[in-house]
């Protein structure tokens, strides 16, 4: 069942009132999150903006409307098995600021009751927002804390999971021993880990007539976005790059762009002993590779998939079809310029920007609560 206009409109007065301050309680979680060292000013601003543009009325009613007709015919002649009255647990991850907004919405547009386990990482954005939508949908959102033992008992109905592949089984575990996955429960575990761009010919040419240490508006600056852009950690972020020349082609504009981004969002967290090793095991090869804060760039395909490197691959449309087909459920989404490939790719400009009905790893989140 999902949820009517007035649903929406409730949802989207409690986000308003807390991007502006209701209550002092977006301000008291932007400072906590920063004085903990949980994530940078600059990561927060971007994502406030985003929640911004993207969670307004007109947006969720289109998500729903969407996911209806979805739904619709993908289920004709077979009863609407709402999850209304249903217990939905989220298990937020926390390597970006606020990533679980998107399965909170989907959970109360669903008409289902919300219980969040939040990330300890990211414990107080998403706190502040909850205290806003439970005043606005009571019977709707109803727990949340960063501790998986107190929703023992809860016997949930759906389970919703984001985080890392090796977290699934003893994330699993662990809610059945406190039996807060109902016997029935179903599970949808979000596990990506990476992105991959694809430049054209004419995206490379674009690149290299760029001046070193100048401005990067267009191209070049929504390439380093989707690389940089909080600390490289996200499922969105491109880890791999596939274009018709090699990395040193473009290395005089790409590398200083990257070093640029990094003076002026200094990163917060510190180097990982992993970033050394790769290193070290780079230089051992005698392979070129280049550093820039946290990342690792490098032509050498053998790291591809690696935490913390961005591969640059030399290669055509096939080479991406290849690389999505071995990396299977680690690849997130393929970014373009423009789309000159037969796989569904996203716009390489909104790598960091995704609308609020986007699809991790490919469902549709608010379609598969409501089926």
């Amino acid at each position: 069942m999902m949820q009517s206009d007035g649903q929406i409109t409730r949802i989207c007065k409690a986000v308003d009132a807390w991007l502006g301050n209701e209550s002092g309680l977006l301000e008291q979680a932007r400072e906590r999150t920063i004085s903990d060292g949980l994530f940078t000013l600059h990561d927060v601003g971007h994502m406030l903006e985003q929640v911004a543009r993207t969670v307004t009325c007109e947006a969720i009613t289109a998500w729903v409307e969407k996911s209806r007709d979805s739904y619709a015919v993908q289920n004709s002649g077979r009863k609407d098995s709402a999850v209304y009255d249903k217990n939905v647990l989220c298990l937020h991850a926390g390597n970006l600021p606020m990533i679980g907004l998107q399965d909170i919405i989907a959970t109360l547009l669903s008409g289902a009751r919300y219980h969040g386990k939040l990330s300890a990482r990211d414990p107080w954005l998403l706190d502040g927002l909850l205290r806003l939508l439970q005043k606005q949908l009571p019977e709707n959102v109803i727990t949340w804390s960063t501790n998986l033992d107190d929703f023992e008992e809860l016997r949930a109905d759906r389970i919703l999971f984001a985080g890392s592949e090796a977290s699934v089984e003893p994330v699993t575990s662990r809610l059945w021993e406190l039996r807060a996955a109902g016997k029935a429960a179903r599970f949808l575990n979000r596990t990506a880990r990476f992105s991959i761009a694809w430049l054209s010919g004419k995206d490379v040419e674009e690149l290299r007539n760029k001046t070193s240490g100048a401005e990067s508006p267009g191209l070049l600056n929504d390439l380093v976005e989707a690389v940089m852009r909080y600390e490289g950690r996200g499922c969105r972020s491109v880890a791999v790059v596939v274009a018709p020349c090699e990395l040193s082609d473009v290395a005089g504009t790409l590398i200083p762009a990257l070093q640029d981004y990094v003076k002026k969002y200094p990163f917060l967290h510190s180097i990982k002993p992993e970033k050394s090793y790769w290193a070290s095991y780079l230089e051992t090869m005698d392979r070129d590779f280049f550093e820039s804060g946290p990342i690792i760039l490098t032509g050498d395909t053998d790291l591809m998939g690696k935490e913390d490197v961005v591969c640059w691959i030399s290669g055509d449309a096939m080479t991406v079809q290849q690389i999505f087909e071995k990396a299977g459920p680690k690849v997130q989404s393929i970014y373009t310029v423009e789309n000159p490939l037969p796989l569904y790719t996203e716009a390489l400009s909104r790598a960091q920007k995704p609308p609020i009905d986007w699809k991790p790893d490919g469902v549709d989140v608010l379609r598969w609560l409501s089926g």
